[in-house]
């Protein structure tokens, strides 16, 4: 959401930037002044860009610490982890849906200049769609394009270069961007990849810890240790239990009487 909002927004702020760069460079002669300002915009452009596109800073980072070998087969993982979905999807017909059609469950590629960003903090994003078979404006692009970031930084951090004893990565709510099948296909990708990285680099245990509100997260994998967070109205305080997510977490049960009740009464 961070990187669509400083998109639609990236001429503006780089318009009211370059305007300071031009006033201190061409309209302020006295050095004492326009240095100050200059270096303002500078830090300025860092802050910037460091917040509002912090996903693609961190991609950035990892992509020049990253073993080829590793991130090639952590991309075979992703590409057989799709067609596997696809095929479970295309496999879907019930009586009331009869038109589920799933070209691509990951419709758009990708990819950052990252030398462009690093270097001259300029942001160019190339998108390209795979169904109309052509680049995209990535002003019209949805949350889409962060859900493909997010698995490339992914798959850079699991595959770089390090000389800790272990990784931990942290992702916070991955829903935010992607359907309910690109959550199924996410969590079945982690739990692959990191047998994957498991089987090529032994040495390095890599740990995930995920936060999410979606139950096709939660319920994805089975062999995982997970912890529901909830209120405890007694004692008046935010506590957690080591279970698997049950109807407190999965609200479908409780209003499925009302979906019934509507269905019938449209009907």
């Amino acid at each position: 959401m961070i990187l669509r909002a400083g998109i639609s927004r990236l001429a503006e702020i780089e318009g009211a930037l370059g305007n300071i760069e031009y006033f201190a460079s061409e309209a302020v002669k006295e050095e004492a002044v326009s240095t100050p300002l200059l270096d303002s915009v500078r830090k300025l452009r860092e802050i910037i860009y460091g917040g509002l596109f912090g996903i693609v800073s961190k991609y950035c980072d990892c992509i020049e610490r990253h073993d080829d070998d590793v991130y090639v087969r952590l991309r075979i993982v992703l590409d057989n982890v799709k067609s596997e979905i696809e095929a479970k999807l295309r496999r879907i017909e019930t009586s009331k849906v009869r038109d589920v059609s799933i070209d691509n469950v990951l419709p758009i590629n990708v990819n950052i200049d990252c030398k462009g960003f690093k270097e001259r903090r300029r942001l160019e994003i190339d998108v390209r769609d795979y169904r109309l078979g052509k680049k995209i404006s990535v002003e019209h692009v949805s949350s889409a394009i962060a859900a493909i970031t997010t698995l490339k930084l992914i798959m850079c951090f699991l595959s770089m270069l390090t000389d800790r004893q272990f990784k931990i990565l942290v992702v916070e709510e991955p829903e935010e961007a992607m359907s309910p099948p690109q959550q199924v296909l996410f969590m079945m990708f982690i739990r692959k990849a990191l047998d994957e990285v498991k089987r090529l680099v032994p040495d390095k245990p890599v740990f995930i810890v995920i936060t999410t509100h979606s139950p096709y997260i939660t319920t994805s994998v089975s062999d995982v240790d997970t912890y529901y967070f909830y209120f405890d109205r007694e004692r008046k305080i935010f506590t957690a239990i080591s279970a698997p997510p049950t109807r407190p977490f999965i609200y479908a049960e409780a209003f499925q009487p009302l979906i019934v009740e509507e269905e019938a009464g449209s009907s």
